[in-house]
């Protein structure tokens, strides 16, 4: 079975170094962004079946790149990462596609993630 490929967006190196190290350990394909621009062009150069998004980059807003990724391919699992959100930015995300909205230092602390459709599990222990 080929395994599933992940995109982790985060403008702060550590975090992406980190839930990247972990996620390949696992056995997953991973690829990192540290701007919204540097994840749209590997979002659009792979396959993604799952995308780790902060909500806030220095040239985008997760808001944006959610948008712009569920109109490339919606059936790519979107988990939006934030430190800082509003209940209306939160609904937002909600209607606009995300997946999963991941809040403060929850990421850490999250056991195991499962797609919808039972279609495979990330697991997180450890991760950022």
């Amino acid at each position: 079975m080929e395994s599933r490929t992940i995109l982790v967006v985060d403008d702060e190196e550590f975090v992406c170094w980190s839930l990247s190290q972990h996620l390949t350990a696992a056995g997953y394909r991973v690829f990192q962004a540290t701007t919204g621009v540097e994840a749209l062009l590997q979002f659009r150069d792979h396959a993604m079946d799952l995308v780790f998004l902060d909500f806030k980059l220095p040239d985008a807003d997760g808001l944006s790149l959610l948008t712009r990724m569920k109109e490339l391919d919606s059936d790519t699992v979107i988990i939006l990462m934030t430190g800082h959100t509003s209940v209306e930015q939160a609904v937002a995300a909600m209607k606009l596609g995300v997946d999963l909205l991941l809040r403060g230092g929850r990421l850490g602390r999250a056991r195991t993630w499962t797609d919808p459709g039972q279609n495979f599990a990330v697991h997180l222990a450890r991760a950022a």
